[in-house]
């Protein structure tokens, strides 16, 4: 698996945080409580460049001392990894902690698309030299991500009767095209089978609509037939999956005479 060797690589915008002092006591403080958060939720992952997430944890200390900052990430393949998060503002009341993580196809298995787990752990105590004491507590949020397979959609709506974009009303037209998927241990696209797709059209100042649904075959190939009764363009719209994203095609315009 080449997902563990890239998280511990330290792919961290921020660097590791010391212990936030405050001032506390016994009397004062009471158990924080932290919220994590991603953002984006969800990343697109080609077959080159990179992309990548911030996680923010926000620590509301309530008069505690607080000390180290930690994310644990875990992919769908148990890859994990533990990113020291760093204090870059607050206020009175709550200490936002962040850093970031960058991912390459290069990186990845193509069994890391989908759900990532992100959990945090705050360690706190009444006062600074608590947080070295047995006892020190922590307290924990979590949140998740997803990370999708990049995919591309190609339609070409064509007719033995189309010329120059243009058609006689009530032809046959065929929408037809390739739906693929960014597969990063191999570095290239492939086509994404068995998947439905939909066929949409809109007129020139309309908005697309769906006419049919096909499912794609092997290769990722569809083909469907519609009938040329307006101007207008025609389109084909994939929903995403659990591990690839969503993708249109551009418009294919035509002329109806």
């Amino acid at each position: 698996m080449r997902l563990t060797p890239l998280l511990t690589a330290a792919v961290l915008v921020a660097a590791p945080v010391a212990v936030t002092a405050l001032p506390a006591s016994a009397a004062t403080c009471s158990t924080p409580t932290t919220t994590t958060q991603v953002t984006p939720r969800t990343v697109v992952v080609d077959t080159t460049g990179t992309s990548g997430f911030d996680v923010v944890v926000a620590v509301a200390h309530h008069g505690c001392a607080i000390g180290p900052v930690r994310a644990v990430v875990t992919s769908p393949t148990k890859g994990t990894a533990t990113l020291d998060l760093s204090a870059e503002a607050g206020n009175a009341t709550t200490t936002f902690y962040v850093g970031g993580l960058d991912l390459t196809a290069a990186e990845l298995d193509d069994a890391d698309a989908g759900t990532w787990k992100i959990r945090s752990s705050s360690a706190w105590a009444a006062d600074e030299a608590g947080l070295s004491a047995p006892d020190a507590k922590t307290a924990r949020s979590s949140t998740t991500a997803s990370v999708l397979a990049d995919a591309d959609l190609t339609a070409d709506a064509t007719s033995s009767a189309l010329k120059k974009g243009r058609i006689a009303k009530g032809r046959a037209m065929t929408v037809k095209g390739t739906l693929t998927r960014a597969r990063w241990e191999a570095g290239t696209s492939t086509g994404y089978a068995k998947q439905r797709v939909e066929v949409q059209f809109r007129t020139p100042k309309g908005t697309y609509k769906k006419l049919k649904t096909v499912t794609t075959k092997a290769g990722g190939t569809f083909a469907v037939g519609v009938k040329a009764t307006q101007d207008g363009c025609y389109r084909v719209r994939f929903g995403g999956s659990r591990t690839v994203a969503a993708v249109a095609s551009p418009g294919e315009c035509v002329d109806v005479r």
